[in-house]
């Protein structure tokens, strides 16, 4: 499987920023290289104190029964917007007219930068379905005081509660960067919050507590009070830590409970994704995603498919089955991606008496169905893939989940097998491997493979071999190992007995997927219209040809016939069907794809002998 390209298309981490120079618009100060940067802008940082959370402190504000409910919600939400932050690192300085927009349900968010020299960011969310709006603009101002900087953050926060007629007014506490005498970054400062339609108003103080003699203490305290604006009464004290339990204390009943908790609000924390993510063409290889998972099966020099149906023994079967694993691990590459597969789309190819067929059966998620059989062989292969990507900050990890299974029929064995992970690293320096832990399973022999997919080191941890695989051959009742696994899997990866200590070649890259042989289209009438090569054609010619304006308007196109298919179906309440395979769930939410027809037939693309 070909990358998926890595930039537009992904965010960062949850975590909080980091703070330098950068973070707030320092123009007078130096760039910060990659390495000192989270890989995300400061737009997304300050959008994700609103829409990235764990309990929903916002929608709680607009639910309250009486003023003083509602009020008492809405500081709660105000110190969940604050989050932790990291010294040495910074997030990007958004450019003029950036922009970010999320949503979380019906919580629509919208940020842009409006104004670079001095920095100014605003944002825009409403949510129709609670009724509330949010009205923000940042303007970081920072004050230099020898051993630390302050960084006051100008501007004004406003929540309205539309169904009640109420506006809330609050301002953000400061950061304060330390140098000397030992580095660190805490939030402090007063915020005040005042709503003028209830005359209910609180007043907070972020600060580093104390212990016995000063020393230690803690550096993320809040203690403050709710009171009447006119009279000043006080209703309620405040008093915690941001990043742990704040209580409310009611000052006539002595009644104290629990007013925001860090642990439900601000820890496993979700990241945003792109509900339809899409490349410009100059990122795209001239194939669809759906030709890609084909050619792992059809793609090939050395036969490792034949040699499993043609093994004397089980464990002879089984081992070839292993290393036509490994034969469908091809090299990805950084920064560019296959095209999306529409809904329906196909690709049928047949290579000598093995025909292949793919059809994405599902589009969100993402779901490829693959079937293939070869009558002389008599085998078959029953394949369905639903990659899902996982954001670690620096890295996107894209997890295929799915089975393979293939079905040697002539001896009656089915075997089932996994797929590796695709990593793609974005810092210190862009990479794409494959990781993880395959397993392969054939419980008719009673074998059973396990085998990692790693990045190798070198003395002291420097250097060695990203596409690294090392595990073992055994039998499943007893665990007892055959044979150990060991090698690169896009150089040479050796099979030793454990009993004999014999060595040999269990897979050979070069001769499986060097010189490989390009498909020709055989049968130009058989073609149907949702083949992948009919589909790309337009854009796949203007690819190849460096028009990038052409492959633009191409890709449009055909993104916006899908949507208008989707709309039309959604109208007349007509639910979609795969045409050559069933698509359900089981009782675990996991997709299952089974073929429709016994065999494939001849395809019209073929692969040359």
């Amino acid at each position: 499987m070909d990358s998926p390209g890595v930039g537009p298309k992904e965010f960062g981490r949850m975590d909080s920023p980091g703070v330098g120079p950068k973070e707030f618009g320092c123009t007078d100060s130096p760039g910060l290289p990659p390495l000192f940067n989270v890989p995300k802008s400061q737009l997304q940082c300050y959008g994700e104190g609103v829409y990235c959370i764990g309990e929903d402190y916002l929608s709680k504000c607009a639910r309250g029964k009486s003023s003083l409910e509602r009020f008492t919600s809405v500081v709660a939400w105000s110190i969940s917007t604050t989050r932790p932050a990291i010294f040495g690192v910074a997030p990007f300085n958004p450019v003029l007219g950036e922009t970010h927009h999320v949503s979380r349900g019906t919580l629509n968010v919208l940020l842009e930068q409006v104004s670079h020299h001095p920095p100014v960011s605003a944002l825009h969310a409403t949510d129709e379905e609670e009724n509330l709006e949010l009205i923000w603009w940042h303007n970081p101002v920072p004050r230099f005081h020898g051993a630390s900087i302050e960084a006051v953050v100008n501007g004004k926060r406003q929540l309205r509660l539309l169904g009640f007629g109420e506006n809330y007014e609050m301002d953000s506490p400061k950061l304060l960067i330390r140098i000397l005498p030992s580095p660190s970054v805490d939030w402090v400062g007063t915020v005040k919050i005042q709503c003028k339609d209830s005359g209910l108003e609180a007043e907070f103080r972020y600060y580093r507590s104390h212990s016995f003699f000063g020393l230690g203490g803690n550096s993320r305290s809040v203690k403050g009070k709710i009171f009447h604006s006119k009279s000043l009464k006080t209703i309620y004290e405040i008093e915690g830590q941001w990043d742990r339990i704040i209580s409310l204390k009611d000052v006539h009943s002595g009644e104290v409970r629990v007013l925001y908790d860090a642990k439900t609000a601000i820890s496993k924390l979700k990241t945003p994704i792109v509900k339809d993510p899409k490349l410009p063409p100059l990122f795209n290889v001239p194939k669809s995603q759906l030709q890609c998972y084909g050619e792992g099966v059809y793609c090939i020099g050395e036969d490792y498919l034949s040699k499993c149906a043609r093994g004397k023994s089980s464990l002879e079967r089984f081992t070839s089955v292993v290393a036509w694993s490994i034969s469908t691990t091809r090299p990805a590459i950084f920064g560019v991606a296959p095209f999306n597969p529409v809904l329906g789309e196909t690709h049928h190819v047949s290579r000598g008496t093995l025909n292949v067929l793919l059809e994405q059966v599902s589009h969100h998620p993402p779901v490829s169905a693959l079937h293939a059989t070869d009558e002389e062989e008599n085998l078959e292969l029953i394949w369905w893939h639903n990659p899902v990507p996982r954001f670690h900050g620096a890295s996107i990890e894209a997890v295929v989940n799915g089975k393979r299974q293939l079905r040697l029929l002539g001896f009656g064995e089915n075997y089932e097998m996994d797929s590796p992970k695709l990593l793609i690293r974005i810092l210190p320096s862009p990479s794409v491997d494959w990781v993880g832990t395959v397993k392969i399973q054939c419980k008719d022999s009673g074998l059973e493979a396990e085998f990692r997919y790693y990045r190798s080191h070198s003395f002291f941890g420097l250097g060695g071999n990203s596409r690294s695989v090392k595990g073992k051959i055994f039998h499943s009742k007893s665990l007892k190992t055959i044979y150990e696994i060991e090698g690169q899997w896009d150089r040479i990866i050796s099979l030793k007995d454990v009993h004999s200590g014999e060595v040999r070649v269990l897979y050979d890259a070069k001769t499986a997927i060097s010189k490989l042989k390009t498909p020709i289209v055989k049968d130009p009438k058989g073609l149907w219209s949702t083949e992948s090569a009919i589909v790309w054609a337009e854009v796949s010619q203007a690819i190849l040809n460096k028009d990038w304006e052409k492959a633009c308007k191409a890709k449009r196109t055909i993104e916006e016939r899908e949507r208008k298919l989707r709309s039309e179906r959604e109208s007349k309440e007509e639910a979609w069907a795969p045409k050559h395979f069933s698509l359900s769930r089981t009782k675990e939410s996991e997709w299952e794809c089974w073929p429709l027809e016994r065999s494939v037939p001849p395809a019209p693309i073929i692969l040359p002998p």
